[in-house]
Formats: C-alpha cells, sequence, structure tokens
C-alpha cells in the first residue's frame, strides 16, 4: 500500500500528524509526504526537515505541474488532502482520498472548499456530519485530529514568570496584526506570545508588516513572537493563560486546555 498525505502549505501537518505517528506505530510502510512546489523555498526546507523527523518519504519535482504528473503516476492507494485545490490532478482512478481540514474556524472555506473527488470527508462534530450527508458526501465524525499531538508533542515551557501569559494568534487579515501593534507597549503586566499566521513568514506584502512588529517589540521584554519554525501552535498551549484571536481555528483548539478565550473583533 503507498499513502500520500498532500500539503498545500506546510501549516496542513499538523492535522495529518497524529495519522502519521498512528500509521508508523501500525508498521506501515509506503508512507509519502508532499509539498506544492509554488511555496518559498523558506517553507519546503522546513517540510523537508518534518518529513525527515517523521520518516516518511517526500515527493518532490523541479515545479508544480510536474509534481502533480509525478504523484499521479505513483497511483497511490490513499490520499490525505487538507483541501480540493490539487485533488483532481494527483488523483489516480484507484485512489481514495481522505479531506482532515487544514483548520475549522469561522471562514466560509470550511463549507465551500469540498468536490466529489473526496471519497471520505472527516468532521469534527456530529452536526457537521449530518450536514456533509445531506450534501451527499461520504463523512466520518473524527473530531479534530491535530488535538491528539497534545498527548506526544514537547511543550514550549520556556520564560516562564508571575505575568499572566496571553497567546495571540491573528489570522491572514492584515488588519487584525496592524491594529494591534499599537497596544503592546502599554500591555507590560502580561506576557504576550505572538504566533502569526503562516503568510506572515511567506508572502510578501505580510511579511512587511511581521517586519513592522518585530521593529515595535525588539525593545519590549513582555512580548515574544514565535518563530517560523514554531507552525504548530498546541506547543504553546500549556503556558498560555489566554487565548486572543478573531476568526481562527486555534479558538476551538484552545476549548482543550479549558482556558478563557477571547475573539476579537475582525477588522
Amino acid at each position: 500500500m503507498k499513502i500520500l498525505f498532500e500539503h498545500q502549505h506546510l501549516y496542513y501537518l499538523p492535522q495529518f500528524e497524529p495519522i502519521i505517528q498512528e500509521l508508523k506505530r501500525r508498521e506501515v510502510e509506503g508512507i509519502y509526504g508532499s509539498l506544492s512546489e509554488s511555496v518559498p523555498e523558506l517553507e519546503k526546507k522546513l517540510f523537508k526537515k518534518e518529513m525527515e523527523r517523521l520518516g516518511v518519504e517526500l515527493v518532490g519535482a523541479n515545479f508544480e505541474p510536474q509534481r502533480r504528473r509525478i504523484i499521479k503516476d505513483m497511483n497511490f492507494d490513499l490520499i490525505f488532502v487538507g483541501n480540493k485545490t490539487s485533488l483532481g490532478a494527483i488523483k489516480a482512478k484507484n485512489s481514495f482520498s481522505i479531506m482532515i481540514y487544514h483548520g475549522i474556524g469561522l471562514k466560509q472555506s470550511y463549507y465551500t472548499d469540498l468536490t466529489n473527488n473526496m471519497d471520505l470527508v472527516c468532521v469534527e462534530s456530529p452536526v457537521r456530519d449530518a450536514q456533509l450527508q445531506d450534501m451527499g458526501f461520504n463523512s466520518v465524525e473524527t473530531g479534530l485530529t491535530k488535538l491528539d499531538l497534545l498527548e506526544t508533542m514537547d511543550f514550549d515551557n520556556q520564560d516562564q514568570t508571575s505575568r499572566p501569559s496571553v497567546l495571540y494568534a491573528p489570522t491572514f487579515f492584515p488588519s487584525s496584526l496592524q491594529r494591534s501593534i499599537p497596544f503592546l507597549k502599554k500591555m507590560a503586566t502580561y506576557k504576550i506570545q505572538i504566533k502569526l499566521h503562516h503568510f506572515f513568514w511567506t508572502e510578501p506584502k505580510y511579511v512587511i508588516i511581521r517586519q513592522e512588529l518585530e521593529d515595535v517589540i525588539k525593545n519590549l521584554d513582555h512580548v515574544f513572537l514565535c518563530p517560523f519554525e514554531d507552525y504548530n501552535i498546541l506547543k504553546h498551549f500549556p503556558s498560555s493563560d489566554l487565548l486572543v484571536s478573531d476568526f481562527s481555528s486555534t479558538l476551538f483548539e484552545f476549548l482543550m486546555v479549558n482556558k478563557p478565550i477571547v475573539q476579537a473583533t475582525y477588522f
């Protein structure tokens, strides 16, 4: 059997990793991972490193259409995807495809990013399961697969202080971060960890905003910016007393640690 975990972006991996770990535990062979060739080199390098950590074979190419052809020719038995973008181009005639959405949140795409090429859709709740069944999709209630990592991963316990710790996780709406930056200096009674959306590291128009943030906080000892390598926000849950976000799926994930959540206004 050959199994592919298809990634449009690196941040799809936390949803897939618990499944990869379980397959490894069962000594399943033939596990592959692949990442779109359209992403920046920074992202590709970290993805390769993570595939090596997990013991997963990497499928790559020189450019994106070539990568998709290679995957289709490999005729995978199972293909896990985080959205529908590449599925039509990589799914072979006998492939069985499984959708595990890369982040729930409150975004419309959660309800539109579906295609009949998906043989099975994993969902987090019986309500969502019933909705998809009514729409004609084959679905199964699995919960949020990403949260299985809470039992196994190493957590961030550094910089522990007596100050309450706030985890701020804005989504990819630029104004959510831009309008928050001026308030950071005023919040010295808190330790603030900022976990930026992936795009603030990989997309030029977002990088400019991140650099503005870095310039403001470089002399603030109460504000910490999570590095790009911390693409999985779960590692910061135990050290955080409060989550602030807008439309992120983290709003739902943080419920598992039973701590307060503030949903900020979407600007």
